[in-house]
């Protein structure tokens, strides 16, 4: 896809622009954003939060990035496939960012296994780069757990919950629910307890502890552990 300003892309059909700093945000509630501006931008993690206001609860940010594989000090810029590259950040940074965004689910996609361009020594290849928003919210205690599939020992999670591969986790009903959709859907099983409350009736849920779902707990057999007075979240603010 592409676009003849470099600094736009498509937010659900309509055309987006990340220097749009005066748009009503009400008015910019997307599910979507396609982004074809990141390597015409030198101030991304200010973009980025601009973006993730603009999005939907559970929307979706999608954008093609030119990558380097080491810092670059002086880079002279190139068009590759139409998008025009006047900066660069290195591979692991984009999700760095992302995650200080606010942004979850962050996701590589190589679409060039060559590099697209070679400077100083310095690779630069062509990725597709997708991060999810949702996961700010109360923590609610529901007595849900997962189980994460494998293949890996244990994977950890953008807000460093860490899932032992087939160990009942422990999840609040916000990161469970976030958890059975994309793009994690899949690799996790699902475990509801038998009699979970109301979310009104619901206590909070301690992220800063992780810890093994008691299978007692999903069959009704013992409370579920947690209370407002104890919890991180128990001042209405996310812990994740």
């Amino acid at each position: 896809m592409t676009n003849s300003q470099p600094n736009m892309g498509k937010a659900d059909g309509v055309a987006f622009s990340s220097s749009a700093n005066g748009a009503d945000p009400a008015a910019a509630a997307f599910a979507s954003i396609y982004w074809e501006g990141f390597n015409a931008e030198p101030e991304f993690g200010r973009i980025a939060q601009s973006l993730y206001e603009r999005l939907q609860r559970h929307g979706r940010l999608v954008f093609p990035a030119i990558l380097s594989d080491e810092e670059v000090v002086s880079l002279r810029a190139f068009t590759v496939e139409g998008l025009e590259c006047n900066n660069a950040l290195t591979e692991p940074a984009v999700a760095e960012q992302l995650c200080e965004a606010g942004f979850h689910g962050i996701t590589y996609e190589l679409t060039s296994e060559v590099p697209v361009s070679i400077q100083d020594g310095i690779e630069f290849r062509l990725f597709t780069v997708s991060a999810y928003k949702g996961k700010a919210g109360v923590c609610l205690d529901q007595g849900h757990a997962v189980i994460y599939k494998g293949p890996w020992k244990h994977t950890v999670d953008d807000d460093g919950h860490t899932y032992q591969r087939g160990i009942r986790t422990a999840v609040c009903e916000k990161t469970f629910n976030l958890l059975m959709s994309a793009p994690y859907q899949g690799q996790f099983i699902p475990v509801r307890c038998y009699v979970e409350p109301a979310l009104d009736k619901s206590g909070f849920f301690d992220c800063n502890t992780p810890s093994v779902r008691d299978p007692k707990v999903t069959k009704g057999l013992v409370p579920i552990a947690g209370s407002a007075e104890e919890s991180c979240c128990a001042d209405g603010t996310s812990c994740c």
